[in-house]
Parts: structure tokens; sequence; C-alpha cells
């Protein structure tokens, strides 16, 4: 009697674990999808946290500035150390010309402080004319590109593109007129890298919000998806636009520069005889249209 009631309570712990089992089972089955979902995209954000930080590191403005602003602090410490040696001398010398006084320790004091001196101004000397070099490397460049923030899988396309076209297009800044850059092209350069660099942190702040729209929507009750839905579309759409917006600035000024280096190509002693009218023609009309370009996205920003 015991020993069949023994069984039939093993027998039923036997039933309960396997169903805890096939619970247990059925759950990560449905969860599954989410899971993988939730890990790639930490995998993507972690592999955009990387790469942006790496970028950062590497922009050749952001390099720029790191060295211009070491070259100040080091005008700071030998400043400072002229600085010194200019009052360690004048105590030296006071010391030495005082009536009666020992005239041997105020010597050796005046000799170390002269040294300190001479060294500290030709130290000071050469850190001035370095960063007058940095500084005006510095001016040259174009400001660092933007940060560019993690999105979400879904909006990571859009981003990828914009990421090819910002890159493209600090490339191709530095090329329009390169060593003939009067007032108007400088102008023309950093109104060009302002706009552009205005519309990218206004498209990578709405990506931003887009991302989080649609991680909300991944959590939203049914009954309140449909409006998510919408205001996903509309966004990703205005999204799309603007990337497609900043691509064709980037070709008008890819123009700009291929019709400049024509012009130059014409010019007496170019290698292209008779083509200095055309090619004038082709530059003025491609510096309009990216003028024109560049007002239209600065309204669109502002």
């Amino acid at each position: 009697m015991t020993s069949s009631r023994s069984r039939k309570t093993v027998q039923a712990g036997l039933q309960t674990g396997s169903a805890l089992v096939r619970s247990a089972s059925e759950l990560a089955a449905r969860n599954a999808p989410q899971v993988m979902a939730a890990g790639g995209e930490l995998a993507g954000t972690v592999s955009n946290a990387a790469t942006e930080l790496v970028r950062t590191r590497r922009d050749a403005s952001a390099v720029a500035a790191r060295r211009h602003r070491a070259a100040r602090r080091r005008v700071q410490v030998w400043s400072v150390g002229t600085g010194v040696g200019l009052a360690g001398t004048a105590g030296a010398t006071v010391g030495l010309l005082t009536p009666g006084a020992e005239l041997v320790i105020p010597a050796l004091l005046l000799v170390g402080f002269l040294a300190v001196l001479i060294w500290s101004i030709g130290g000071l000397v050469r850190a001035v004319r370095d960063a007058r070099e940095r500084s005006r490397a510095l001016a040259a460049l174009p400001p660092p590109q933007p940060r560019r923030p993690a999105v979400a899988a879904a909006v990571r396309p859009s981003m990828v593109e914009l990421n090819g076209y910002s890159d493209s297009l600090r490339q191709l800044v530095g090329l329009l007129a390169a060593g003939d850059a009067g007032r108007s092209t400088v102008d023309l350069r950093q109104d060009v890298v302002r706009v552009a660099d205005d519309a990218e942190v206004s498209l990578r702040e709405r990506s931003v919000e887009l991302s989080a729209l649609i991680r909300t929507r991944s959590a939203a009750p049914a009954d309140a998806q449909p409006g998510l839905d919408g205001a996903i579309r509309l966004l990703t759409e205005d999204i799309r636009a603007g990337v497609a917006s900043y691509g064709q600035l980037v070709a008008v000024t890819a123009e700009t520069v291929a019709a400049a280096r024509e012009l130059h190509g014409s010019a007496p002693g170019g290698g292209i005889a008779g083509a200095g009218a055309p090619a004038v023609a082709a530059l003025q009309d491609a510096t309009d249209r990216l003028r024109g370009l560049t007002m239209g996205l600065r309204e669109l920003t502002d």
C-alpha cells in the first residue's frame, strides 16, 4: 500500500516536471525572436559606439584642434618659465648690488636664473611659432563632423548613406578651388560646410527620435500601434528626403570641383586651348546651383 502510494507520488512529480519543462520550452520558443532581435540591436549599438569613438579620435579637424590646444599649453608653460627666470634674475641682481652682501650665492643664483631665462625664452619662441602654424592649419580645415549617435537597425541604412555623403563632402570642399581660393571661395566653402553640418545634425536628431518610436512600438499595446506606425512612416519619409537632399548637395559640390579643375586646365599653359569660356560658364553655373541648394537646405533646417 505504501509502495503504491510512493509510486503515484513519483509519477505525479515526474508529470509536473515534464509539464514545467514543456512550458519553459514553449516560452523560450515564443520569445526567441524578441531575444535575438534585442541581442542584435545591442550588438549594433555597441559596434556603432566603438566606430564613432575611433572616427572621432581620427577626425583631421579634431586632431588639429587637439594639437593646437597642446601647442597653446606649451606656450603657457614656457611663459611661466620665462617669468620665473626674469624674477630670479632680477632678485639675484639686486642681491649682487646690495652693499656689503655676500656675492658668491647671488652670483651663482644669477647664473642659474640666467640659464633658465635663456632656455625658457628659446622654448617660448619655438612654442609661439608652433602655435601659430597649428592655428593656421586649424583655420584651413573645416570644423569636426557632427556626432553620429547610435540608432535602431531599421534606421541604420539611411544613416550609413548619410555617413558616406558627409565624408565625401568633407573631401570635396577641401578640393574646392584648392591652391587658388579667393575670399568668395573661402566663404562659399565655409557656408557649404556650415549648412551641411546643420542639416546633418537635424537628420541625426530625427533618426534618434525615430529609433525611440520604433522601440516604443515594439512594447506598445496592439491598439496603440497603428498611430505609432503613422508617425514612424512620416518620420522615415522625412529622413529619407533629407538624406536625398544632402546627396544632391554632395553631387553639386562634386560638379563645382570638376568645373573648377576644368577651368584651371583651360587657363594659359593648362593644355586645353580655346576652352576657357565654356569652362568659366560651367563653373559659374555649378557655383550658382551650389549656392542655391545651400540656401534651400538652410531654409529647411531653420
